[in-house]
């Protein structure tokens, strides 16, 4: 039987799998980018269950909130995306969102 014992370097040790998850969509793996969201009162519940509650906001017009988060950008993300129509969208970056 053969046993090797693990290392634990600084990358394991400060690994956090649940911000891994929120940036993550499907098993697309990217390298990740930070996002700004317009999001409308109507779509914020879905925005925070996806990023969870710690996720940068502020203000934008009536009714509207800019949110940043990291995303790693994949047809899956586009698509989570595209479910909100125009209660969610994506202004920032500009190559992202294009």
């Amino acid at each position: 039987l053969f046993r090797s014992s693990a290392t634990k370097n600084e990358q394991i040790a400060t690994f956090d799998v649940g911000q891994y998850e929120q940036r993550i969509f499907g098993m697309y793996k990217d390298d990740p980018v930070k996002v700004r969201l317009h999001v409308s009162a109507e779509a914020m519940s879905s925005v925070i269950d996806r990023f969870g509650k710690d996720v940068d906001i502020t203000p934008a017009e009536e009714g509207w909130a800019n949110v940043y988060v990291t995303v790693m950008p994949s047809p899956v993300f586009f698509g989570w995306l595209a479910q909100f129509g125009c209660t969610v969208t994506l202004d920032y970056p500009r190559d992202t969102r294009q």
